[in-house]
């Protein structure tokens, strides 16, 4: 059985289809300027999502957020080789976003040299770091990285890497 829809039903459900496309329109013009206020006058991004993860260990803040930057080019000219020994050593200290951006280079091959297993070491051992975690962000974060390299990665490689990563949860230690 077929039921047909009147002419005027249709009608109506372009016209609210329009009035809310407008309405998200105007909302977007709104809240731009607004950011773009927030931005000059309190030096901050407001557009930007931001963790609530924050090293305990104000050192290893410092060089986490100083790896980002060159990592990125924010503030800095762009030196990735430089951002990646800076991640090694606040991962090595335990920062799970140093290990997860570690991680991501080592897998793209930026500013190191591309290798998949010690990829893989890294974002298990920032997935095992980030278990008890509070900030869900860069918990799901590292997640997400996690499960789309054990998608991709042979299974051979993965056991490789895991292995590798037992290795640097004892260098670690010391």
């Amino acid at each position: 059985m077929i039921i047909k829809t009147p002419n005027k039903t249709l009608k109506l459900l372009a016209e609210f289809k329009c009035l809310i496309l407008k309405v998200i329109k105007y909302i977007l013009i709104a809240v731009g300027p607004i950011i773009l206020f927030c931005t000059l006058v309190f030096g901050e991004d407001f557009s930007v999502n931001y963790t609530e993860f924050e090293n305990p260990n104000p050192l290893i803040e410092e060089i986490h957020v100083k790896a980002y930057n060159l990592d990125l080019g924010i503030g800095v000219p762009q030196n990735r080789e430089k951002a990646n020994e800076l991640y090694l050593k606040a991962a090595m200290a335990g920062d799970p976003r140093s290990m997860m951006n570690l991680a991501i280079n080592l897998t793209e091959g930026k500013g190191i040299e591309k290798n998949l297993e010690e990829a893989f070491a890294w974002i298990d051992i920032a997935r095992f770091y980030t278990q008890r975690s509070k900030d869900m962000k860069v918990k799901w974060s590292i997640r997400y990285v996690y499960d789309e390299m054990k998608k991709s990665l042979p299974k051979k490689l993965i056991r490789k890497g895991k292995k590798r990563g037992k290795v640097i949860l004892e260098e670690m230690k010391n």
